[in-house]
């Protein structure tokens, strides 16, 4: 194995399997990169510079596994944690390792390859952030409040609020719109406590 050919592959950011064999590195060479810890492996497919990965925060090696995913999946629609971390949206404690999507008339919650996919009636409303297609503030908010803990999904409103992702009224009308769903109940509780004079995750 070439370790500069890997280094000078790895500079280039996320490096795909097909990235590497255009360089001329098979298998073989990336399992040895990775042995060699000069490459770490961040989701099927993907791989990173070791050191760069090792220095990254837990938000921004979240953000790099989704924008790793956005090469190799159709058209994705970030969704959940994957569109909080995109918009910016804390987070209490730590970001998963599973890539959130949307997808209309998907069975929900099935995951293949470190991808959750969402099943939806209908589409939802979306935005554009940093070149990928996400579920706007108000249904990113309500996503992660529905699957994840009280404290979650209220610092994430507090923080859309605040920095004017969303508005309450939006969320409120989101919120009517689950029904009976799963978690709804608990997202309704995130919006009736959610406050943009909050300054600080959890206060």
């Amino acid at each position: 194995m070439d370790d500069e050919a890997v280094r000078a592959l790895a500079r280039r950011g996320v490096v795909l399997t097909e990235d590497a064999r255009a360089a001329g590195l098979d298998d073989r060479a990336l399992r040895t990169a990775r042995a060699a810890a000069l490459m770490t492996r961040i989701r099927p497919g993907a791989y990173v510079d070791a050191q760069v990965w090792a220095a990254m925060s837990d938000e921004a090696r979240y953000r790099q596994t989704v924008m790793a995913a956005a090469r190799t999946l159709t058209a994705p629609v970030f969704s959940h944690y994957s569109a909080a971390a995109l918009w910016g949206l804390p987070l209490v404690g730590r970001w998963p390792e599973s890539v959130h999507v949307v997808a209309r008339g998907a069975s929900g919650g099935r995951s293949w390859r470190g991808v959750v996919v969402h099943g939806t009636d209908l589409d939802p409303p979306t935005d554009v952030r940093d070149g990928f297609t996400v579920t706007d503030p108000a249904t990113t908010v309500l996503g992660v409040a529905r699957v994840a803990p009280f404290a979650t999904g209220l610092a994430m409103a507090d923080h859309a609020l605040r920095a004017e992702l969303t508005t309450s009224d939006a969320l409120a009308a989101g919120a009517e719109t689950l029904g009976s769903r799963r978690g709804a109940a608990r997202a309704r509780r995130v919006v009736a406590a959610a406050d943009a004079r909050a300054e600080s995750v959890g206060e």
